[in-house]
């Protein structure tokens, strides 16, 4: 099949799954945001960056591992998300008591973040009512469901591993067709995935030959969205001989570019933004984050489709921006935007934030902005049962 047929194809096939009332894409869940930008979809490559303790992971959490699975569960969609989270930062269980902190805010509009609930503060003990909420079926069963949508991966941190972790999980959920579109023998591949198996120099010369005629990979449900969280870039282990430039920029161009054209997977890796609030930023009100303001490697910019930044301008003493008075939204208040996308338009929304509990929400328009919705921003007195429903 040459190029534009397979295009053709696909284009068709889209076009055919939305007169069906399937989707194509995961939308963030921010109305004014995704008119322009249509969210997570399969064969894209993100990066998120955020200079430190602004909440680029927590925006990485909400915006690909908590919205998939509510969008999965609480809309009617085909879309089935896997999502494989390479944790390089905290463990598996910190991360499942983030997503506890989530929840008790979403359904109960209880913030508290995991260290209070886990009575660690002086003074601070676990109240019975939110003991009994996070012991109740209710919780017990939605985190069956999440941990069965959910993978965190604590015990890697070598880039090779994390992508040969991945290349067995698309040998077990997907098949290869040859340059003619016959199924090829999938048991050469599997082979190497064998943790048992000695590769000797014959079945080099096979894998070889295998690889060489491969025209295309195909799932076995088309309607799964495997989505790899790397978080983040800087505490990959070092390979070869590199240093923390050359490992991330291999990491990037050779295995995250790899899922994401091999398999249709979706790559999604965290990266620290460098510092920017040198006077001479401020002055030029050149703050946010930017695509050359990547720290370490400013070269994975050219690997990834879209790169997403999250900016607190509440950090920098700014009393009003985008005409929001961030005075009173203080700490509670980030901006995302697009800062690249390879397909489309670059777009920007302000977000309320509420950090103990990992939940962000479009603010109204600042036409809409009183003082009674600043005080409830204040107070975390927001609705969160409407971003998914």
């Amino acid at each position: 099949m040459n190029i534009y047929k397979k295009t053709l194809e696909e284009t068709l096939r889209n076009k055919q799954l939305r007169l069906e009332g399937k989707h194509i894409a995961i939308p963030f869940p921010f109305p004014r945001f995704s008119e322009y930008f249509p969210g997570i979809m399969k064969r894209r490559y993100y990066i998120v960056t955020a200079s430190s303790k602004v909440g680029k992971s927590k925006i990485t959490d909400f915006l690909f591992v908590i919205n998939p699975f509510m969008f999965a569960k609480y809309s009617k969609t085909n879309i089935k998300p896997r999502i494989k989270y390479f944790t390089l930062e905290m463990s598996k269980e910190d991360k499942i008591k983030e997503i506890r902190s989530f929840l008790l805010f979403y359904l109960h509009g209880i913030t508290m973040s995991p260290d209070y609930v886990d009575s660690i503060y002086t003074g601070q003990i676990l109240d019975d009512r939110t003991e009994r909420i996070i012991k109740s079926d209710e919780f017990l069963q939605w985190f069956e469901e999440f941990e069965e949508v959910v993978e965190y991966i604590d015990y890697t941190k070598n880039p090779y591993g994390i992508y040969k972790h991945i290349r067995e999980h698309a040998h077990t959920v997907g098949q290869y067709f040859d340059k003619t579109g016959k199924l090829m023998d999938m048991s050469v591949v599997l082979r190497a995935d064998d943790k048992g198996f000695r590769m000797t120099p014959e079945y080099k010369v096979e894998l070889e030959e295998f690889n060489k005629n491969i025209g295309h990979y195909k799932a076995l449900d088309e309607d799964i969205y495997n989505i790899i969280v790397i978080d983040h870039a800087r505490l990959l282990s070092l390979e070869k001989d590199y240093d923390d430039r050359k490992n991330i920029e291999n990491f990037s161009s050779s295995y995250l570019m790899a899922m994401r054209d091999r398999w249709d997977f979706i790559p999604v890796m965290v990266q620290q933004a460098a510092s920017q609030e040198s006077v001479e930023n401020m002055k030029a009100n050149r703050l946010r984050p930017t695509p050359d303001g990547l720290g370490i490697s400013k070269n994975t910019q050219q690997d990834a489709d879209t790169l997403i930044g999250l900016f607190a301008p509440s950090r920098h003493n700014i009393l009003s921006w985008e005409r929001y008075d961030t005075s009173k939204l203080a700490d509670s208040h980030r901006e995302l935007s697009i800062l690249l996308n390879r397909r489309g338009n670059s777009v920007t929304t302000q977000l309320y934030f509420n950090g103990a509990s990992n939940f962000f929400k479009e603010l109204p328009k600042v036409s809409e902005m009183n003082e009674v919705l600043y005080s409830k921003i204040q107070k975390h007195e927001v609705s969160s049962k409407d971003l998914w429903t």
